[in-house]
């Protein structure tokens, strides 16, 4: 498992998930991601982000175009919980 420190920017719940935007790590870079939970944390505050390595996909940095699809793995999305 992969796992970063990271602060909310800003939730959204919209029903069936949650999205967040989420400054993760030392370099403080922005990610969107969401969860099935409707529980959801409030912007400001810490959390962990982690994401198993089945689900991370690795693109060269001088190919800025996504792949036309991408198969999705077995295991759950991204987490995001509260730091404690």
């Amino acid at each position: 498992m992969n796992r970063w420190p990271g602060r909310v920017k800003a939730p959204l719940f919209v029903g069936s998930h949650t999205e967040y935007l989420v400054s993760v790590g030392a370099s403080e870079s922005d990610v969107r991601l969401w969860s099935p939970r409707s529980d959801v944390v409030p912007a400001g505050s810490e959390a962990w982000v982690s994401v198993a390595a089945d689900d991370v996909l690795v693109l060269p940095a001088d190919d800025p175009t996504p792949p036309a699809a991408v198969a999705s793995s077995t295991s759950d999305a991204p987490a995001m919980v509260p730091a404690s």
